[in-house]
């Protein structure tokens, strides 16, 4: 069974009228194909095939990556005071934690406690600096203020009327004040209450 299987492989390799092999054949099959068809060129021995494609047990070679697995410990401190009750959730410039270091563990117990000293006292280093680089950060943004007091309403309506005059009262001035509202936070309770104007009014 094997002899038959090279001699099968070698034959279809082979140019019948020559006898030599089909290159045109080979090269249409890959690089894989002209070395199949250089071993069988020299044997019909399916064993002499493996040994040449380094396939035999005694030409057997460890394959993939034969090393260890690096073990390492993480280092990394949260900045304190993170917290800012005036900021605006998601605007940038905030950092939450320093940069994060590998220590490599080792053999020697030593030397990991050493490196792993450094490491947690650089890390509460860049902490301390995070923390005023975060109070100092440019790019905060405060956090928008939602709600108006019944003065800031009652002045609000004023300006629409004297931007609007004579449309005060119709459409026109129902569409300002729930967009203010919008903007704004305001309920619509607290809209009718501080301008007087009968929350069915506003409603409609």
């Amino acid at each position: 069974m094997p002899s038959t299987l090279a001699g099968g492989l070698k034959n279809f390799f082979t140019d019948p009228n020559t006898g030599d092999l089909d290159w045109r054949k080979i090269l249409s099959y890959g690089a894989g194909a002209v070395g199949i068809a250089k071993a069988l060129s020299a044997t019909d021995n399916l064993e002499g095939l493996k040994g040449f494609l380094g396939l035999d047990d005694q030409n057997k070679a460890p394959m993939g990556y034969m090393g260890g697995i690096p073990r390492y410990t993480v280092s990394r401190e949260q900045v304190p005071n993170t917290y800012d009750p005036n900021r605006r959730p998601g605007s940038g410039g905030q950092r939450y934690f320093t940069n994060t270091q590998y220590v490599p563990q080792g053999d020697d117990e030593g030397a990991f406690a050493t490196a792993m000293s450094k490491a947690q006292a650089d890390a509460g280093t860049q902490a301390s600096a995070l923390e005023k680089m975060n109070l100092n950060n440019p790019a905060r943004q405060n956090r928008p203020v939602y709600g108006q007091t019944d003065a800031q309403i009652q002045q609000r309506f004023k300006d629409i009327s004297g931007k609007m005059g004579p449309r005060f009262s119709g459409k026109d001035a129902q569409y300002e004040f729930m967009d203010y509202a919008n903007r704004y936070g305001v309920g619509l309770g607290q809209l009718a209450e501080a301008s007087g104007t009968p929350l069915r009014t506003i409603q409609e």
